[in-house]
């Protein structure tokens, strides 16, 4: 494993969750233990998530929807045989890695792993024109986007930790509705200060008559940008400040030459596939790969947990949630 305080983000053939410096945040922010296994030139992050709750994990990576190994075949076959034997020295359930590269699926089924395709996401092209991508949403997503550009709203990027606090209140408020524990303001403060420089992580603000409304944070990956964690606050759903807030986000990213906007993971039976996919992008399946080692995952952890998810949005107090939400997401990953 290699020493974690080099980077290597801005090498062109590696992803945002592959490199080093989001292997770092996970280490600082959630204390996992991370095996960076490497073979000359290419390399496989992967982090060790223990939890009394949902099992012990290999996982690649918490907190991404794409992760596994980069470089060539014949290195990451070498490298599959050591994640494989990683894991009979760890005490885990599984491995899980999420959406790696489709040039690399033979070699997971080759050292055993199942693949399943739990989610999905909608890529919208940016190469094309504005006119194009508007044409092809849905009937609905283009109202909504013409009545928030009506709404007097403002577009505000996050320069302080006031505006990550800003954020972060609408965020908690957010989870706290949808029934899901909360990241850290550390957590969000730490990936920002460590990202924001060349403009990797950017946190925008909806701003309406003086009062944030809704905020997004974004990934800019290469030539791609990545709806990462959206909120909004719902006294405010009239205004439709998300979709103010997207379509800002891709119209500046096709100015700026940026190819694509991907929308982030979901589950097919999820609210959020139907107004995801009202936007017009493409379908894309995100496969991941396990290695069953004590135990089966036969489904996925947000559907086991449902009911939970209910009594959480509907009982748990916002403050306690913060306190408790992320405890207990450090161990969802």
């Amino acid at each position: 494993m290699r020493n974690l305080s080099s980077t290597d983000n801005r090498n062109k053939k590696v992803g945002f969750f592959q490199g080093k410096e989001w292997c770092i945040a996970l280490e600082k922010n959630f204390g996992y233990k991370i095996y960076y296994l490497e073979s000359r030139k290419s390399a496989f992050p992967v982090a060790l998530v223990r939890s009394r709750i949902f099992g012990n994990r290999l996982v690649s990576l918490p907190f991404s929807d794409s992760s596994g190994p980069y470089g060539t075949p014949e290195d990451v076959d070498l490298l599959l045989k050591k994640l494989v034997a990683v894991s009979e020295t760890e005490d885990i359930d599984f491995v899980e890695v999420r959406d790696p590269g489709k040039i690399y699926y033979s070699l997971f089924e080759k050292h055993g792993f199942i693949k399943r395709d739990d989610y999905v996401t909608f890529v919208i092209d940016l190469k094309n024109k504005e006119e194009t991508l508007l044409q092809n949403m849905e009937k609905r997503v283009r109202n909504d986007i013409n009545k928030s550009g009506r709404s007097g709203l403002k577009i505000i990027e996050a320069t302080s930790k006031e505006h990550l606090h800003s954020f972060y209140s609408i965020y908690s408020k957010t989870m706290k509705r949808l029934g899901s524990p909360p990241q850290s303001f550390r957590f969000f403060f730490s990936i920002w200060n460590m990202f924001d420089e060349g403009g990797r992580i950017k946190i925008y603000l909806v701003e309406h008559e003086k009062k944030y409304i809704a905020g997004g944070l974004f990934i800019y990956d290469k030539k791609s940008i990545h709806y990462s964690y959206g909120c909004s606050l719902s006294s405010y759903s009239r205004l439709r400040a998300p979709d103010f807030l997207i379509w800002h986000v891709i119209s500046k990213g096709i100015k700026e030459g940026f190819e694509s906007f991907c929308f982030g993971r979901t589950r097919r039976d999820s609210g959020v596939f139907k107004y995801k996919k009202g936007w017009g992008g493409e379908l894309k399946v995100t496969p991941y790969f396990y290695l069953f080692k004590n135990k089966i995952l036969d489904q996925r952890q947000e559907t086991k947990y449902k009911h939970f998810s209910r009594l959480w949005a509907r009982y748990m107090p916002e403050s306690i949630a913060k306190l408790v939400g992320p405890w207990l997401i450090r161990q969802i990953g």
